[in-house]
């Protein structure tokens, strides 16, 4: 029986791949092969010899990774700063992150500022961020001082007290005490201060750049 020819149209046959490629001569086809090829070769090189990319490409990963990271301590932090959650929850998510910290007064000792609602109006208000096994040195309060524990943990030698994440230690003026960072994680905290502080006999007030 003879097949009834078919509507369909025939395939064209695949082009020979290997004289184009294999034989980069005359032709303005082979020509823009050769020049396409070049290029992706160049394109791979510059990839391989260009470190700032692979290092920003590790501080945008290590951005991702910590997102929400402290996501739960948002309620908390936007009662203590007069903020909403959402705010808080922005605050945390910076606060996460090392490369926000500036040096502070003391070696060790990292700050990072933000800005409180109307109740912390005058306040000194912030992450702190002290390196395992740091300290910040013995100082007296001149006024209130509230913390909240985000991540490692914090030793008060004088007491022998010893507060972790969520926990919530309060200061009133005139208390005298050292802040040590224990071994291991940063110690990393939320702190609304009042007034400001005394160390080694000199004052630093909440308007202080040093706070």
């Amino acid at each position: 029986m003879t097949s009834a020819p078919s509507d369909r149209p025939t395939a064209p046959e695949a082009p020979d791949a290997r004289v184009r490629v294999g034989s980069l001569g005359s032709s303005s086809e082979d020509v823009d092969l050769a020049d396409q090829a070049d290029s992706f070769a160049d394109f791979v090189s510059l990839l391989e010899r260009e470190p700032v990319a692979a290092s920003g490409r590790s501080r945008l990963l290590g951005a991702i990774r910590d997102e929400g990271r402290l996501a739960g301590f948002a309620p908390e932090v936007a009662r203590l700063l007069d903020l909403s959650g959402a705010e808080a929850a922005r605050l945390l998510d910076a606060a996460a992150r090392p490369d926000v910290y500036e040096a502070g007064p003391f070696p060790g000792v990292a700050l990072h500022h933000v800005q409180g609602g109307a109740a912390v109006l005058g306040a000194v208000t912030g992450f702190v961020r002290i390196a395992g096994g740091s300290h910040f040195p013995e100082h007296e309060h001149l006024g209130e001082e509230t913390v909240l524990i985000l991540q490692g943990s914090m030793l008060e030698p004088e007491t022998g007290r010893v507060a972790r994440p969520g926990d919530i230690v309060s200061a009133g003026a005139g208390l005298t005490h050292t802040t040590v960072a224990r071994p291991g994680p940063d110690l990393v905290y939320l702190v609304v201060l009042f007034d400001g502080l005394r160390v080694d006999g000199q004052e630093i007030r909440a308007s202080d750049p040093r706070l």
